[in-house]
């Protein structure tokens, strides 16, 4: 979750600078987090949340 949430700010910070506010969001899934210690990116998206971190 902690990744996620460095990828979204690195994401407003890129789209603010740019002036693409109109063109991306700052959203960034889960699944789109390419650490391979994330389950939800190792094994897909239909991996079980286990609420651990």
């Amino acid at each position: 979750m902690e990744m996620q949430q460095l990828e979204e700010e690195n994401n407003r910070l890129f789209i603010n600078a740019y002036g693409l506010q109109d063109e991306l969001t700052r959203d960034e899934p889960l699944e789109q987090i390419t650490l391979t210690v994330n389950p939800k990116y190792r094994y897909g998206g239909n991996y079980p949340d286990t609420g651990g971190s």
